[in-house]
């Protein structure tokens, strides 16, 4: 019963993304979905897409969702080589998505050893970082916080983007060097929800340039990345 009711809830957001892409058949609102429930000492996972659940433990990092892709669907055919999933131009095509062609939900049950570390990815994430450089900052890390920092740093630095509507201000909000928001280019901001900064802010000018977006769009909370990203909820 549990089952089936991540099964529904996954096609209903699957059909509410529809009947809102119908109101403008332009847009484009197709995405992926990891989710986990976790009743110690299991977790159940709902997959739709790419996006990936990862368990690391005693050291080793197990993918433990199955990528719902054009390439893997293939490799699960014997028709493409394993080996060349990951350099495959159909890698990145999705099979099942959220407000695609087709959702096919898939729920698994996993055991959740204490002291395992779960990680939810984006492709955004895992074709920019290998599995064993996120294991090796799993190992090292100090906290949850300071683990997806380190790892968003890591994925922005070897060129990884966002897929969503983003805005290039060209800096962030300095008092100290002079740069205020009539520096900055933010005239279309109030459509937008990614805000993707052109140089690293510092903590402070982050939080400065995100205070002063809030007011400015009267937006209601937002989120400073330690990497070159702003996001606006």
């Amino acid at each position: 019963e549990f089952y089936q009711a991540l099964t529904d809830a996954a096609l209903e957001a699957h059909a509410a993304v529809l009947k809102r892409q119908a109101l403008d058949p332009a847009a484009k609102m197709a995405t992926t979905l990891t989710l986990a429930v976790a009743v110690f000492p299991w977790m159940y996972v709902t997959q739709v897409g790419d996006s990936r659940c990862s368990r690391y433990w005693n050291g080793e990092l197990t993918q433990l969702t199955r990528d719902q892709t054009l390439a893997q669907g293939l490799a699960d055919q014997g028709i493409l080589p394993a080996d060349r999933v990951s350099s495959s131009p159909l890698s990145h095509v999705l099979s099942s998505a959220i407000g695609g062609d087709e959702a096919m939900p898939v729920v698994s049950r996993i055991e959740i050893p204490r002291g395992c570390v779960i990680l939810l990815a984006t492709d955004g994430l895992t074709k920019h970082v290998s599995n064993e450089e996120i294991a090796e900052q799993i190992r090292t890390m100090q906290s949850s916080e300071q683990l997806c920092r380190t790892l968003l740093d890591m994925a922005l630095e070897r060129g990884g983007s966002f897929r969503g509507r983003y805005h290039v201000l060209g800096g962030a909000i300095s008092p100290i060097a002079g740069i205020g928001p009539d520096q900055l280019r933010i005239k279309e901001l109030l459509q937008r929800l990614q805000v993707l900064a052109r140089r690293r802010p510092e903590p402070l000018q982050g939080r400065a340039s995100g205070r002063w977006l809030t007011c400015a769009a009267q937006i209601r909370s937002f989120s400073v990345t330690a990497g070159p990203a702003l996001c606006v909820d």
